[in-house]
C-alpha cells in the first residue's frame, strides 16, 4: 500500500505473506536449535527448547520444512522477488549457523531482515522499488540495528562465556547503550522526513501521516528513558 502497487486482490501478496511468515518460523526455529547452549547460559526461559517443551530435533525439522516450502512458493514470483528471497534465505541460514558470533554481523543481518521485508513487499507486484520504499527500508535498518544492540546488553554474560562477540562483550555495556541511543535518536529525527520533504507527494504536509509517525517517535523516546 505504501508503494502504491496494491490494486484489488493480487495473488502475489498471498504468496508474499506465506513467504514472510515461513521465513520467520524457519529462522526462529534454526535460531533456537543452534542457540540452545547460549540460551541455557543466558537463562532464556522464554525459549521452548530451554523449557523442554520441544526437542532440538523438532526445531531443526521445522526450520528445514519452512525454508523448503519457501523455495517452492518463490518459484511463482518474478525474477527480482525470487532473487531477494534466495539471497535472504541464504543469509538467514548462515546467520544461525555461525555468522551471529561475529561482532556487529549479527546485528546487521537482523536489521537486514527488516529491510528485506519492506523491499519484498514492493517487488512482488511490479519489480520496482519506489523512493518511499527505500526511505522506509533505511528506517527499518536503523531501528533493527538499534534494537538488536540493545538486546545484546541483556545477554552479555552468557555471550562472553561462549565467546560470542558483540558490542557489549567487546567494548562494554555503556558503549553499547550509547550506540543504541544514538541510533534511536537518529531514527526519531528522520521519521518525520516525508512530511517536510518530497520523498512521496502523498505524505508531504499530510497531517494524518505526521500524527501517525509521531507515535513510534514517542515510543522510542519513552523506551530510551526507561
Amino acid at each position: 500500500m505504501i508503494s502504491g502497487d496494491l490494486h484489488g486482490f493480487q495473488s502475489e501478496y498471498i504468496l508474499a505473506f506465506f513467504i514472510v511468515f515461513l521465513s520467520a518460523v524457519g529462522s526462529f526455529a534454526f535460531n533456537d536449535y543452534y542457540d540452545f547452549d547460549v540460551d541455557k547460559r543466558n537463562r532464556r526461559y522464554d525459549r521452548p527448547l530451554v523449557l523442554g517443551l520441544l526437542s532440538r530435533k523438532v526445531a531443526l525439522i521445522t526450520g528445514l520444512a519452512s525454508f523448503s516450502s519457501i523455495l517452492l512458493i518463490s518459484l511463482f514470483l518474478n525474477t527480482q522477488a525470487l532473487t531477494l528471497v534466495l539471497v535472504s534465505l541464504s543469509l538467514f541460514f548462515l546467520y544461525n549457523v555461525g555468522m551471529k558470533k561475529m561482532i556487529l554481523v549479527k546485528n546487521v543481518l537482523i536489521a537486514y531482515a527488516y529491510v528485506a521485508t519492506i523491499l519484498f513487499g514492493s517487488l512482488v507486484s511490479d519489480a520496482i522499488i519506489e523512493p518511499i520504499i527505500v526511505y522506509f527500508a533505511a528506517m527499518g535498518f536503523i531501528v533493527g540495528l538499534a534494537f538488536e544492540i540493545m538486546l545484546d546488553i541483556g545477554d552479555m554474560e552468557g555471550d562472553k562465556e561462549l565467546g560470542i562477540e558483540t558490542l557489549s562483550t567487546r567494548f562494554g555495556i555503556k558503549t553499547a547503550a550509547v550506540v543504541s541511543i544514538i541510533l534511536y535518536a537518529l531514527i526519531m529525527i528522520l521519521d518525520p522526513f516525508p512530511f517536510i520533504t518530497l520523498i512521496d507527494p502523498r505524505l508531504h504536509m499530510d497531517l494524518v501521516f505526521l500524527f501517525l509517525i509521531i507515535i513510534p517517535v514517542v515510543s522510542y523516546f519513552s523506551s530510551q528513558n526507561h
